[in-house]
C-alpha cells in the first residue's frame, strides 16, 4: 500500500499545463497527505533482524531438507564400501551381478560368469545382491 501512496504522491506533484483545476488541486492535496501518512508508515516498518532470522530458518530447512539426507547416504555407502570383502555378491550401480574375486587399491575384480573376470572402480559397487531377492530399482528410493 505504501508504493501506491507514494505513486500518486508523485503523480499529484507532476504539474500538468491546463490541469489547474480547483477539483485536482484538492485530490492532489488529498493524495499529497495520504501520501505523506504512507511514508511516515513505511519509515516505522519492523525490525531488521526479523529478516535476518528468516533468513538463517530458510537456511536450516534447506541443509535439513537437502544436505543432510546426502551426507547421511555418503556416509552409508562409504561404510559398505569399506565392508565389502573377497567372496561377496554384489551389484553394480550399472546393473552387473558378480562376485568379488579381488580387491586392489580402489579396484574390484568381479567374476560375472564361469572364466569371465571384470576389473571396475570400487565406489560404483551398488550393493550385496541376494539371490532370490526382488532388485532394488532406482524409483524405489523415493
Amino acid at each position: 500500500m505504501n508504493l501506491f501512496n507514494q505513486m500518486f504522491f508523485l503523480l499529484a506533484q507532476v504539474n500538468v499545463p491546463g490541469n489547474g483545476t480547483a477539483a485536482a488541486k484538492a485530490a492532489g492535496k488529498a493524495v499529497s497527505t495520504a501520501a505523506k501518512a504512507g511514508h511516515h508508515a513505511a519509515a516505522q516498518q519492523g525490525n531488521p533482524i526479523y529478516s535476518l532470522v528468516l533468513i538463517v530458518v530458510m537456511i536450516l530447512v534447506f541443509w535439513l531438507l537437502l544436505i543432510r539426507p546426502q551426507q547421511k547416504q555418503r556416509k552409508k555407502q562409504e561404510a559398505f564400501l569399506n565392508a565389502i570383502k573377497v567372496g561377496d555378491q554384489v551389484y553394480t550401480n550399472a546393473g552387473i551381478i558378480g562376485r568379488i574375486t579381488a580387491m586392489d587399491e580402489g579396484l574390484v575384480t568381479l567374476e560375472i560368469a564361469k572364466d569371465t573376470r571384470i576389473k571396475m572402480i570400487k565406489s560404483q559397487i551398488g550393493g550385496y545382491y541376494k539371490p532370490g531377492e526382488k532388485p532394488r530399482m532406482d524409483s524405489d528410493k523415493r
